[in-house]
């Protein structure tokens, strides 16, 4: 219960490093602390049974941090049992300590020693040996490199080779074959990094966000958001039976629903469930609250704050389906596609600029909200689910954290601001000096957010590049096509065939994270938990789960530890040395 709390809580970050930083550095706002009340009414602002019980096993949905923390909740109360069963679970808890500590310790001291303990690059290593190496420095500015996080490998060994091969082949077919093929041929461009010989193909900049001069990044993303939204609607449309559970939930009891045909029995008995009730009336509250102070404090009119609920509440489907995959939630792919439409119908009505970037990012930051709330708190009814925790129960907490959240997470973000003011100027939004030197935070989501909402506001920009909507259209419709052919051909003694489908969901997800780190970091994991259970299956189902949650929450509480240490001045930017990193930078 008190993690449900906190995950409820945790969501409402998202909007202040991206929306709200990305609004003032525009102009659109002016004082965080005058605008407090303003952002508590809009941070104030039922997908459990389709991914949790209907479609999971379908999708593959294992939801890889929730199964980590329900197996460590289960494990430490299982841990004084008598007997084999009490010896075994202490000697998993054994197990896990040690993994959380040395993951903990490795993300801690990674710090002081960046290109050593966390980030190899082996390509700028070879250009060394190889100074006439031109490919070896190219596939570092693509950026091809290790990256030896345990959380993403622990992951790769949850998630299994289906989805961490497909991640990685997004990865591979957006940033090894299709952007250095835009750059050679003209359609994309990199900016160099002075004094390296390196390229950075990621940029978000004004200068690349343009129909006629756009970075890889840029073009990468159109496309890669259209193939997770078909995707993901299509997925929706076989599913429809599924989808008809909160419609038939405001008739039926919940014993009478889930006695119906699905995926997975739900354990729980009416008493335990979430009644109509209780979740109907704040639905409907919150679209109607939300359009008010939308309307009251932003002055949008009430049918584009209601089209912003409608794609917050769409979009939520499509991040809490890859969140279940893969752990990583695209909020970008939510928030932008919400931004655009919203920025697109603004400007048909011959509004402002800045009324068309105010509207545009508010819409973004629903989507956002919408889109990691919904994947948060689904992950966390898995984890109540695999502990057998009352649904009402975890409601209520969640209810709670959220309440809670929306007026200390706007605090938090004022006294963030007093403290740093350079993360809501645009000049120094991307690490730039100041007069008392630089800016120690570079708030790269609230650069991106920035530079959509002037590309669909700048005459000259023109939006997303042609060729980057035509690749899009047919992006989008060969993963809708796969979603069909998987959900109409593969049955009956076709089935075997769906864990060799590809899922075009993971594989677009690498189109939209430009960091291929993560995808070969889960694939390294997928291919160490494949050799561990093949070589022992015993220990790999004792203790797999075990190593899987140690390394996920060891990095984390490192991060926290890490993030302490740069507050109070102990951090390896000062202490550190970096050895190991291109031209020391990592």
């Amino acid at each position: 219960m008190v993690q449900t709390t906190a995950v409820a809580a945790g969501g409402m970050s998202t909007i202040f490093v991206s929306a709200f930083p990305a609004m003032y550095q525009l102009g659109l706002l002016t004082d965080p602390a005058a605008d407090y009340w303003r952002l508590v009414t809009l941070t104030a602002g039922v997908v459990r049974r389709f991914f949790v019980l209907e479609a999971a096993r379908d999708l593959h949905l294992v939801f890889p941090t929730p199964l980590a923390t329900a197996i460590t909740i289960r494990d430490m109360h299982q841990a004084s049992a008598e007997g084999p069963t009490g010896r075994t679970t202490r000697r998993k808890m054994r197990i896990l300590g040690w993994t959380f500590g040395l993951a903990s310790a490795l993300r801690v001291g990674s710090q002081f020693a960046v290109g050593i303990l966390w980030d190899w690059h082996p390509f700028t290593w070879y250009s060394y040996l190889v100074p006439s190496s031109g490919t070896a420095l190219g596939l570092e500015s693509w950026g091809w490199y290790i990256e030896w996080s345990p959380a993403f490998i622990g992951t790769g060994m949850l998630v299994g080779m289906h989805a961490a091969v497909n991640y990685f082949a997004g990865s591979l077919l957006a940033w090894g074959l299709i952007g250095p093929y835009l750059v050679s041929c003209g359609s994309a461009f990199g900016s160099e990094i002075p004094g390296t010989g390196l390229v950075s193909y990621v940029n978000f900049s004004a200068d690349y966000t343009t129909a006629s001069h756009p970075s890889p990044r840029y073009w990468l993303l159109g496309p890669g958001v259209a193939c997770m939204v078909a995707v993901s609607l299509t997925e929706m449309a076989c599913q429809w039976r599924a989808l008809l559970y909160p419609i038939r939930a405001i008739w039926k009891k919940p014993d009478d629903a889930s006695s119906s045909s699905s995926k997975s029995t739900d354990p729980f008995p009416s008493s335990n469930q979430v009644p109509t009730y209780l979740w109907l009336p704040g639905f409907l509250l919150t679209i109607l609250h939300g359009s008010w102070v939308m309307n009251t404090q932003y002055a949008m009119p009430l049918l584009t704050s209601l089209l912003a609920f409608l794609l917050a509440m769409v979009l939520s489907f499509l991040t809490t389906q890859a969140t279940g995959a893969t752990d990583i939630t695209p909020v970008t792919a939510a928030s932008t596609s919400s931004q655009v439409t919203l920025s697109a119908l603004s400007s048909s009505q011959g509004l402002a600029p800045p009324t068309i970037q105010r509207f545009g990012l508010l819409g973004g930051a629903l989507s956002a909200l919408g889109a990691m709330q919904s994947a948060d708190l689904t992950g966390d009814f898995r984890v109540g689910f695999l502990l057998r925790t009352s649904p009402r129960k975890q409601w209520i907490a969640q209810c709670i954290g959220t309440l809670f959240a929306c007026v200390v997470a706007p605090g938090l973000y004022v006294l963030f601001s007093e403290a740093y003011p350079c993360v809501n100027q645009t000049a120094f939004s991307s690490g730039g000096e100041t007069g008392s030197g630089k800016c120690p935070f570079q708030v790269p989501t609230a650069s991106a957010w920035r530079a959509i909402a002037l590309a669909t506001t700048d005459p000259d920009a023109g939006g997303m590049p042609e060729s980057s909507r035509i690749f899009a259209v047919v992006f989008a419709a060969v993963g809708s096509a796969s979603v069909l052919v998987r959900h109409g051909l593969w049955n009956g003694k076709w089935e075997w065939v769906r864990g060799w489908h590809p899922n075009f969901m993971l594989v677009s997800l690498g189109f939209i994270i430009p960091a291929t780190v993560y995808s070969t970091a889960m694939l390294m994991g997928a291919w160490g938990a494949r050799w561990w259970s093949r070589k022992s299956p015993e220990t790999f189902g004792k203790y797999g789960y075990a190593v899987i949650a140690g390394l996920t929450m060891g990095e984390g509480v490192g991060g926290v530890v890490n993030a302490v240490m740069q507050v109070v001045g102990l951090s390896g930017e000062k202490w550190g040395t970096v050895v190991g990193c291109p031209w020391g930078r990592c």
